[in-house]
């Protein structure tokens, strides 16, 4: 029985140091519980933030894809105009050219008349293309105004 009591007593001694620790290792578990606890969140919160950054990149990304589609759409259109605007300045100095050369035509058969002759003219009439002749000039020298 002696033995008994000294196997029990030893025991007891053994098992009060570990229960103490048990005791302290507990809170210990308990605070790297909650901090892997808050580091989950924290990662949690950084994954939905990288989540969400990634669809806006890929959103400005596709935004950036139509804008340039557009600016593209818009140079060409801009070259056709700039093209059409040619074609119709190189049509409009032909037939500006096409009247001086008639209007010189029509300069020579009245100097040739002579004042009084059989092709002269009235002085309103004379009025009117001197006025003609000084618009032809202006616009010859790009004065459109």
């Amino acid at each position: 029985m002696k033995q008994r009591l000294v196997i029990i007593v030893t025991l007891v001694g053994l098992i009060i140091p570990f229960a103490t620790s048990a005791q302290d290792v507990d809170p210990a578990v308990a605070e790297l519980r909650a901090r892997i606890k808050s580091l989950e969140a924290v990662n949690a919160k950084r994954g939905a933030n990288v989540a969400s950054t990634l669809s806006r990149a890929e959103t400005i990304h596709t935004e950036f894809g139509a804008l340039k589609g557009a600016v593209d759409a818009n140079t060409h259109m801009i070259s056709q105009l700039n093209n059409q605007m040619q074609q119709q300045y190189r049509a409009l100095e032909r037939r500006v050219q096409m009247l001086d050369d008639q209007l010189k035509l029509v300069q020579n058969m009245l100097k040739g008349a002579g004042a009084g002759g059989v092709g002269s003219i009235s002085p309103k009439e004379q009025e009117e293309f001197n006025a003609y002749q000084i618009g032809v000039d202006k616009f010859k020298k790009k004065e459109y105004l």
